[in-house]
């Protein structure tokens, strides 16, 4: 059996193998039957994923000190990624 090599992220595959009719004499022992299992050596694609903030808005009072404001990431996570940010007038 030929086992073709592909680049399609998929589950693992497998087939099952049964020895039938020997002969010469022969006797077919046990195990009779075989599973051989391909196991897909193909990587995802890198998805580093979209960043958005998690809010539209944001308020906070005037004497807050400080405000949080949450990035998200999302649809994605491989590798290590980042952002700048900057006031908008």
């Amino acid at each position: 059996m030929t086992i073709l090599d592909d680049t399609i992220v998929e589950d693992n595959e497998f087939f099952k193998l049964c020895l039938k009719k020997a002969t010469g004499g022969a006797t077919i022992g046990d195990p009779d039957t075989a599973v051989v299992t391909i196991v897909d050596d193909d990587t995802p694609p890198v998805e580093p994923g979209t960043l958005q903030f998690s809010s539209a808005t944001y308020s906070v009072d005037e004497n807050g000190g400080y405000v949080t404001i949450t990035v998200s990431r999302l649809d994605g996570d491989e590798g290590t990624i980042s952002v700048d940010s900057m006031p908008l007038s």
